[in-house]
């Protein structure tokens, strides 16, 4: 048997076959989500980068309208990446799967096949995301307005200090990762639902919640000081070019 983490797995890497079915009124939810995240990271990248108090004269919506556009843009340019990723290697290998276990006289081909393939791919999908969170931090510290540009030299940058910037990511990732299970073992060993205990669910929730904010905020803020860093030693006229 493939067994449930597996299935989780091929569920979430193999989401976008699974997006047809669900309702209009969720896609419509999960675009207007997609948008104002875009909206927000841009004042919140201006914040982190100058220091300055967010609400001081407006300053984190003026910063969030005046880059939305161009994270918008990069948005738009990941979601061809990671649509070539699930379209081209995800069903390529999701076939070769398949028919492995039509063909094979064990399960097991099948299955490491299967689990290969959901940690290439969320690796692949975990990767992206962070190079694009370096072009959105170039575009936002050097002010470009080419988003080709910007996404471009942000990965010749990245490419150079590729082993800090994969274990920065990852370690907060796993940070994140170990605090979701544990908000959800907590969860799962509540006792009976009585009126209590369900308002205890729900403040639990509402921490999940907002600690998941905070690591993508504590992610923004530390991939700017690290990449702040690199380009004052590795790139010092990178805002002229």
């Amino acid at each position: 048997p493939r067994g449930a983490l597996l299935d989780n797995l091929e569920s979430l890497v193999f989401f976008n076959q699974q997006a047809s079915s669900l309702p209009p009124v969720i896609l419509l939810a999960m675009i207007i989500y997609g948008l104002v995240q875009t909206f927000l990271t841009g004042g919140l990248l201006a914040t982190y980068h100058q220091e300055r108090p967010p609400l001081k004269k407006g300053f984190f919506f003026q910063q969030s309208g005046v880059f939305f556009p161009r994270l918008l843009g990069l948005m738009a340019i990941s979601w061809v990446f990671f649509l070539v990723i699930y379209q081209g290697i995800g069903r390529l290998f999701h076939w070769f799967e398949r028919y492995l276990g039509r063909t094979a006289l064990s399960e097991r081909p099948a299955f490491y096949v299967g689990l290969v393939t959901s940690a290439l791919l969320l690796f692949l999908i975990f990767f992206l995301q962070m190079l694009f969170d370096y072009a959105r931090i170039h575009t936002v510290v050097f002010q470009e307005k080419n988003i080709l540009k910007a996404t471009w030299r942000a990965w010749k940058v990245v490419g150079a200090k590729l082993g800090q910037a994969l274990g920065l990511y990852y370690l907060i990732l796993a940070s994140l990762v170990i605090f979701t299970l544990i908000m959800t073992l907590f969860r799962e060993a509540l006792p009976e639902k009585t009126a209590l205990m369900i308002i205890v669910a729900w403040l639990l929730q509402q921490i999940l919640i907002l600690g998941t904010i905070w690591f993508r905020c504590w992610l923004y803020a530390s991939q700017i000081k690290l990449y702040q860093r690199w380009t004052e030693t590795s790139l010092p006229s990178a805002a002229e070019k």
